[in-house]
Formats: structure tokens, sequence, C-alpha cells
């Protein structure tokens, strides 16, 4: 975690390379069935770094195929980050993304670039959902995740694939930015401080 820079970087690993996903990113014991990524990071680890930068929980609204306009205070950028012929690529995560429309002879990008909305899961009877489940992004609407895909292809679970054109091989190891809006107030940033690493 870095204060300063408002970032979050999480070590994964390539999950799927092909195949219907509704996840981006999930712990390993996580739906690593239907996840392009899988991290060995802990949902409750990444939530308590997200409230030591000043995010509080949002709700996952809007309707059905609709997008989700996003409150500035929840907005995350995320990015992709990894070495490739000695060099570091780096990705925005919607672009790793396509969607394979029934019936369709080929893919097409993710329809809206932009951010994802941070909604912080939410506490169940079990417990802090995202830390049972091991759901960290989702692309489908899913209110037990940290993140959620506001656009409006989230409602639709047979749409995402991995643009594997854009992606390492399966196993590569990646690693996850998350980038948040800077606050005005400085809320959430400590210019002093340096990145930190919250251990499971």
């Amino acid at each position: 975690m870095d204060s300063r820079a408002r970032t979050l970087t999480l070590p994964a690993r390539i999950n799927m390379q092909q195949g219907i996903i509704e996840y981006a990113l999930v712990s390993r014991w996580g739906k690593t069935h239907e996840s392009l990524l899988v991290t060995d990071a802990h949902p409750q680890q990444v939530h308590l770094a997200c409230l030591l930068l000043g995010l509080t929980a949002c709700d996952v609204t809007g309707e059905p195929n609709q997008p989700q306009v996003v409150p500035a205070s929840n907005r995350v950028h995320i990015e992709l980050c990894w070495e490739e012929g000695g060099k570091e690529a780096v990705r925005p995560l919607w672009q790793t993304i396509a969607l394979q429309r029934t019936g369709a002879a080929s893919t097409e990008p993710m329809e809206i670039a932009g951010p994802w909305l941070y909604n912080g899961s939410r506490i169940d009877p079990s417990g802090f959902a995202a830390q049972e489940e091991g759901s960290l992004i989702s692309l489908i609407r899913d209110p037990s995740a940290l993140v959620n895909n506001p656009r409006a292809d989230r409602d639709d679970d047979t749409l995402h694939v991995p643009n594997t054109a854009l992606l390492p091989a399966r196993g590569a190891p990646v690693r996850v930015v998350f980038r948040f809006q800077q606050t005005p107030s400085g809320k959430g940033a400590t210019p002093a401080s340096p990145p930190r690493t919250l251990k499971p």
C-alpha cells in the first residue's frame, strides 16, 4: 500500500486464458473455475488497506442491463503489470477482458473504458462476504465482491472471456494495481508514509 500515491498492489497469476469468466480476480479459495486471475491475498486485508486509504462501502445499484454511476469517492482504476521481453507491460484491466456475444464469430472489447466501483462487499450471517467467498473483482453484479464492474454488461454471466491476445501465458505472474482517486482534502493520504505491506 502506498498512502501517498493512493495505490494498492497485489501479486496474482493468470488463471484462465479461455472460457467464460465471471470474475477478474479471486483468492485461491474463491471461484477459480470462472476467474481470469487468482491471488493469495485475503479480501479482508485488501479492504483494511482501502479503509486506511479513506474509502467507504458503497451499494451496488442500478436497473438490469444499465450501467451504475460510480461516485467519485469509490472510483478505482485497475491495471495489470508483468514482465515481457525484459520490459514491463502495463494494461488497464478492462482491456484484458473481451465480450463474446452469442452467435458472434469474434470477440469485442469491454464496452466502456473507465473506473471500476469499489463497493467494499457486505456483512452477512457468515461474516465478511468477500473473505468467505474469496471474491475481489467481479465482472457480474455481485455485492459480495470488493470491486464491481459498473458497466451495462455486468448482468450477462455468459458474456466475458479473457482477451488472450493481450495477456501473458496461463500461470504467468502479474501485479494487480488499484489506483484510487486523489482526494482534494488529503483524506486517507499520509505524504510521509512509505509503501506498506499488509500480511494476512
